[in-house]
C-alpha cells in the first residue's frame, strides 16, 4: 500500500523550468538596471525578529505575518517585504548614507491582494537612503517605470500623496489617533466597502470621538485602547522611556477625547471621503483637490508638494496619459509618509499593480538609527511575468 502522497501547502507553487527561467531572467535584468542607476546589492535573512515588522508596518501587514515562536523563544516572521530587513541592515551595520541599495528574493504573505496571488513570491527593489526632494522622488518613479519598459512592458503610474492629505486633514485639528483612524479606512472608503456613517459609529463607540450633546456617551477605555493600539501598530507592545504602554495609552485617550468633538470628527472624515474620489491627471485633479480645500475653509498649501511631484514627472516624459492622481492610493503598509505610488500596465489586467513604492521618512529613525530621510521601490515579479504572458503570477492559488 503506497503511503500518502504530501502535496504543496495552499497558496504555494512550484515553478517548472521554463517559468523559473523566464522569472529568474527577468530579475536579473531589473537588478542589472538598477545597477546601472548606482544602487549596490545587499542581501537580508528571510527569517527576522517579528517586530522589526509590525513596529511600522501597520495591521494589514501585521496579519500577513507568517509568524512563530523559534526554538529559542524568540518571536520571528518570515520577511513580508523587503525595505524594512533593508533598514536594518542600513542601521546595524553602520552603512554610510547617502545609500542606494537593491535586492531581490522572495517574501512571504500569508494573504496579499486580490485574491490572485500566491503567498510565496519574489521582489526586486531598491532603496534610497539620505537623500530627499521633489526631483529624487519622481527621479526613483522613473528608474521603477524604466527598468520594467526595459523588459518590453507598458507602464503607467498611479501616485497619491498620505503627507498631502495628512496636511489637509490637519486643518480639521484633530488628535492624531482620529487622523490615523480616518486616513486607515481610505481603501475601503474609496472600494465601497464601508461609508463615513459606519466609521462615525465606530469611532464613538470606540471612545475616540468625544460624547455628543444630544446623550451620547464613551465605550469604555479598552476599547478605545484597542482602537489605538490598531491604529499605532505594535510599537505600543513594550514601554517607552519611563513610561508604561498604559500609560502612554491613558495619555492618548485623555488626549483624542479632549480634541475630537463628533462635529469635528465627522467634517474631516467627509472631507477625506470627497477627496479620495479624486482620481485624474494632475492638472485636473490638483484642481479639483484644491476647489475641495478650499470649499471647507482648509489651506491647500499641503498639496504643493503633490503638484511639484507631478512637474519634475513631466520633465521626465510622464504627461497626463501615463500618471494619474489617486489620493485613495494606499499601499497596506503604516510606514509610508509622504508620496506613494503604484506602476500598473495595460498588459496585466484586472487592477493589479506590477509594484510600487513612496517615501518613508521616519522609519530610519523608528528602527534605531538617525532620523535620514528615505524611499524606495519594489516591483512583485509574479505580476511582472504575468504582464510578460507567462501562465504563473495570475493564477489563484487558495
Amino acid at each position: 500500500m503506497k503511503d500518502r502522497q504530501i502535496q504543496r501547502l495552499p497558496g504555494m507553487r512550484d515553478r517548472r523550468p521554463k517559468e523559473f527561467v523566464g522569472e529568474t531572467q527577468a530579475a536579473e535584468r531589473l537588478s542589472a538596471h538598477l545597477d546601472k542607476a548606482g544602487f549596490q546589492p545587499v542581501d537580508t535573512p528571510l527569517l527576522e525578529e517579528t517586530e522589526l515588522f509590525t513596529r511600522k508596518g501597520g495591521v494589514e501587514l501585521t496579519g500577513s505575518l507568517y509568524a512563530f515562536v523559534d526554538p529559542g523563544g524568540r518571536r520571528v516572521s518570515l520577511r513580508p517585504e523587503f525595505t524594512s530587513s533593508v533598514i536594518r541592515c542600513f542601521v546595524e551595520e553602520v552603512i554610510q548614507p547617502p545609500a542606494r541599495l537593491r535586492y531581490s528574493g522572495p517574501v512571504f504573505r500569508y494573504e496579499r491582494g486580490h485574491g490572485q496571488t500566491f503567498r510565496q513570491y519574489v521582489q526586486v527593489g531598491g532603496e534610497v537612503i539620505g537623500a530627499q526632494g521633489d526631483e529624487t522622488d519622481a527621479g526613483l518613479i522613473h528608474l521603477a517605470c524604466s527598468g520594467l519598459e526595459s523588459l518590453g512592458l507598458e507602464v503607467a503610474v498611479r501616485v497619491g500623496h498620505l503627507g498631502g492629505l495628512n496636511g489637509l486633514l490637519a486643518g480639521f485639528g484633530l488628535s492624531e489617533a482620529a487622523n490615523r483612524f480616518i486616513i486607515g479606512n481610505v481603501s475601503l472608503l474609496k472600494e465601497g466597502r464601508t461609508n463615513t456613517t459606519v466609521l462615525v459609529d465606530q469611532a464613538t463607540q470606540a471612545g475616540l470621538v468625544r460624547a455628543s450633546q444630544n446623550g451620547g456617551t464613551h465605550a469604555d477605555g479598552s476599547a478605545l485602547g484597542g482602537v489605538l493600539q490598531d491604529v499605532l501598530g505594535d510599537a505600543m507592545a513594550k514601554p517607552v522611556g519611563r513610561r508604561t504602554t498604559e500609560e502612554i495609552l491613558a495619555r492618548l485617550r485623555r488626549k483624542a477625547r479632549d480634541a475630537n468633538d463628533g462635529a469635528r470628527f465627522t467634517a474631516g472624515l467627509e472631507f477625506v471621503a470627497a477627496l479620495v474620489e479624486v482620481h485624474g491627471t494632475p492638472k485636473d485633479a490638483l484642481k479639483e483637490l484644491r476647489t475641495l480645500a478650499k470649499a471647507r475653509g482648509v489651506s491647500d498649501a499641503p498639496l504643493d508638494s503633490l503638484e511639484a511631484l507631478c512637474a519634475a514627472l513631466a520633465k521626465r516624459g510622464f504627461d497626463g496619459r501615463r500618471v494619474r492622481v489617486d489620493m485613495a492610493l494606499a499601499r497596506g503598509i503604516a510606514y509610508y509618509t509622504g508620496m506613494i505610488f503604484e506602476l500598473t500596465s495595460p498588459q496585466l489586467p484586472g487592477g493589479a499593480s506590477l509594484g510600487g513604492g513612496g517615501r518613508y521618512d521616519g522609519l530610519v529613525q523608528a528602527l534605531g538609527g538617525d532620523d535620514l530621510p528615505a524611499l524606495g521601490f519594489a516591483c512583485d515579479m509574479d505580476y511582472v511575468q504575468a504582464a510578460l504572458g507567462a501562465p504563473s503570477g495570475s493564477k489563484a492559488a487558495r
